[in-house]
């Protein structure tokens, strides 16, 4: 019996229908700024989402500026010297964003505390130096949407920035140049991620630009139980002064080493080196604050101990 083959129907393909993104579209709306009945208190903020008070967390810190340079090691001779820059950062913490505010710590009290401290300068609070730069940050905003940066008692727009796709933001702005001493308010205007209006304002002070300290080291060495200012010392001396700034008020601190190992030897060859580079300092017309700091015990190294350490320091104040 022969066999009937089945014919073979084809399958259509189903077609595939493109799907079409929807568009992200901006939200380019800039946020007015949210006149307060009162100023920030310090150690708060005033966060308003959808008009109303939320409650948030808030920390202050001070650390040292990322990629600041700073001369960290004040015993290197021939060298001047600088602290390292450091910044006031506050945080605003909700519940599912959060907003930064850093600024550099004024030069006044960039040698109190320490990485990670609460800024004791203003405990609670920022100091701002007019003319610097105040850095926002932020996350978890509406994506793709503009945030606004404001300063006032009278509102000031700083700038705008746009958030990126994942709703987070960073930019930094100059502070007015007209910008009056004494207690301002920083506001930060945006959209949260359920399209609610937000703000939340923190109080800074703005500050004078304060003096920095700085300081140039040198060495004389002399020879063996020797407290001769030596012509070559002598230029020295000389090379070290004109690297200081003229007309600047400065302190000097002066150090002397020796080689001898007997106390009483010590302490009168060293103060010896030490009054004589003073001397010889003084002979040249630099005028100072000498002092002869301390008389180190001698580690029995001849190149090291047969020296004096001088150490010449000075102000300068920056204009923003």
């Amino acid at each position: 019996v022969p066999v009937t083959p089945v014919p073979v129907v084809p399958v259509t393909p189903v077609p595939v229908v493109p799907v079409t993104p929807v568009p992200v579209v901006p939200i380019t709306t800039v946020i007015p700024p949210v006149i307060l009945p009162v100023l920030p208190k310090q150690g708060a903020s005033i966060t308003l989402i959808g008009g109303k008070v939320e409650t948030t967390q808030f920390t202050i810190i001070k650390r040292d500026i990322s990629g600041s340079s700073g001369n960290t090691n004040p015993t290197s001779p021939g060298s001047e010297t600088t602290l390292k820059p450091q910044e006031t950062v506050m945080q605003i913490q909700g519940s599912n964003w959060s907003l930064t505010f850093s600024a550099p710590v004024p030069a006044a009290s960039a040698q109190a505390g320490s990485n990670g401290s609460i800024d004791p300068s203003t405990p609670t609070g920022m100091n701002l130096e007019k003319g610097k730069n105040i850095t926002t940050s932020g996350e978890g905003l509406a994506p793709n949407s503009l945030v606004s940066v404001y300063l006032f008692s009278t509102p000031v727009l700083l700038g705008t920035v746009m958030t990126d796709s994942k709703g987070n933001f960073s930019v930094s702005f100059p502070t007015p140049a007209n910008m009056k001493l004494g207690e301002h308010t920083l506001q930060i205007n945006g959209i949260s991620a359920a399209n609610q209006t937000m703000s939340a304002s923190i109080r800074i002070m703005a500050v004078k630009a304060a003096p920095i300290a700085k300081s140039f080291k040198f060495t004389v060495t002399f020879k063996v139980n020797s407290a001769v200012v030596d012509a070559k010392n002598l230029n020295i001396i000389r090379s070290a002064i004109k690297k200081v700034p003229a007309k600047v008020k400065t302190a000097t601190a002066v150090v002397g080493l020796v080689t001898i190992k007997t106390t009483t030897q010590v302490k009168w060859l060293a103060k010896l080196r030490a009054a004589a580079v003073i001397k010889a300092m003084k002979k040249t017309g630099f005028k100072s604050i000498y002092k002869i700091v301390s008389v180190p015990n001698p580690t029995n190294n001849s190149l090291i101990d047969r020296k004096t350490n001088v150490t010449i320091t000075w102000q300068v104040t920056t204009r923003g």
